[in-house]
This record gives structure tokens, C-alpha cells and sequence, in this order.
């Protein structure tokens, strides 16, 4: 049997582990990724705070204000994609990280461009783009925190809900000179939280204790 076909019969038996209760939705390794973009949300706010990336006179477009947007952008990629290289090399013990990873990417792949593309056309038709950016944040916590409540086993995702639905009721009395320490402070704020609450469901038992409950 390929390497491919056994990665393939280790992910399908975490599924149905995960499906009949035996196992969590989630692997150890995922509370590292947490905690990892919690350090990127404390380097980002502090990097805003402490240095003039955020307040030198820009226009849009300049150099400076790519470098600021670069800024708040590149750190949580360069974790997701340690996050991949960590799912590769570790998937025969954490299956599900592996296959997550790989759906992630491709959900991204076909996400991002339709959702620029709609930023775009909304922009052009008079939409104001913050307004926008707060309504998919709210929105976005909102849904995972409904998904959260429905489902036990998925309480983890409470952490990332609240803190995304934080930023998008703050988006509003954001500015160009905040922006870094309020994405800091979500990225922050839903690490740990995200952690915690991963950290106690493994120490409470299998996925068939989140199941019961």
C-alpha cells in the first residue's frame, strides 16, 4: 500500500472516530497554531504601539502604507503555512491536521479571489469598505458561534467567535494608526482563548465526553 493510501485510511478513521464520539474535531498540535498566532497578535499590537509604522503621513498606495498593511498581513500566513509544513510532516500522528490544512488551502484558493472580487464591486458601487469589513467580521464570529453552541465537540471554535465578533463591533472605531493593535488584540484575544478552552477539552476526556454532553 502507497504512503498515499495509508494517509488517506488514517484520516478516514480519525473521521469516523470523530463521528461516532470517540475523538475531538481537533489535534494536539492545534493548540500550538493558537498560541502561535497569539505571539504574532502580541508582536503586531506591539509593533504598532512602540514604533512610527503606524503614524508617519503616508497616502495610499506609498510604500510606507504597503509596508504597514504587509505588517498585519504576512505574520498570520507565515503561521498558517508553518501550521502546513507541521500538518505534513507530523501526519501520520495528527491526521486531521494534515487534512484540514489541505481544505483550508483550497478553501482559500477559491475564497479570497471571489471575495476581493466582491470588495471591489461594492467599493465601486458606493459601499463603504470598513462598513463592509465590520458587517463580514460580526457576521463571520456570529455564524461560528452558533456552529460552536449547536455542537459540543466544538466548543473550541467559542474562542475565535467572540474575538471575531469583538473586532467587527470595534471595526467601526478603528483608524488607520489603531488598526495594528486592534488585529493584534483579536489575533491575541482568540489564540489564548482558543487554546484554553482546547487545552480543557483534552484534559476532559475523548470526544466521546464532549458527545455525551
Amino acid at each position: 500500500m502507497s504512503e498515499a493510501n495509508l494517509d488517506r485510511v488514517r484520516e478516514d478513521l480519525a473521521v469516523m472516530k470523530q463521528a461516532i464520539g470517540f475523538r475531538l474535531p481537533f489535534e494536539r498540535e492545534h493548540v500550538w497554531v493558537s498560541l502561535a498566532l497569539a505571539a504574532v497578535g502580541i508582536v503586531v499590537a506591539v509593533l504598532t504601539a512602540f514604533t512610527s509604522i503606524a503614524t508617519l503621513p503616508v497616502t495610499q498606495g506609498s510604500v510606507a502604507h504597503l509596508t504597514y498593511i504587509v505588517s498585519l498581513i504576512v505574520p498570520v500566513l507565515l503561521v498558517f503555512s508553518g501550521m502546513a509544513a507541521v500538518a505534513h510532516r507530523r501526519k501520520a500522528f495528527a491526521p486531521l491536521l494534515w487534512r484540514e490544512s489541505r481544505k483550508s488551502a483550497v478553501v482559500a484558493a477559491v475564497a479570497a479571489p471571489l471575495y476581493i472580487t466582491f470588495l471591489v464591486w461594492v467599493v465601486w458601487n458606493g459601499v463603504s469598505p470598513s462598513a463592509l469589513t465590520a458587517a463580514t467580521l460580526f457576521l463571520t464570529g456570529l455564524f461560528s458561534l452558533m456552529g460552536a453552541l449547536s455542537e459540543p465537540s466544538r466548543r473550541y471554535v467559542l474562542g475565535w467567535a467572540i474575538s471575531t465578533m469583538l473586532i467587527g463591533a470595534c471595526s467601526p472605531l478603528g483608524t488607520y494608526a489603531n488598526a495594528g493593535i486592534m488585529v493584534g488584540g483579536w489575533l491575541l484575544l482568540g489564540g489564548l482563548s482558543t487554546a484554553g478552552i482546547m487545552c480543557w477539552q483534552l484534559r476532559d476526556g475523548s470526544g466521546r465526553d464532549a458527545h455525551r454532553l
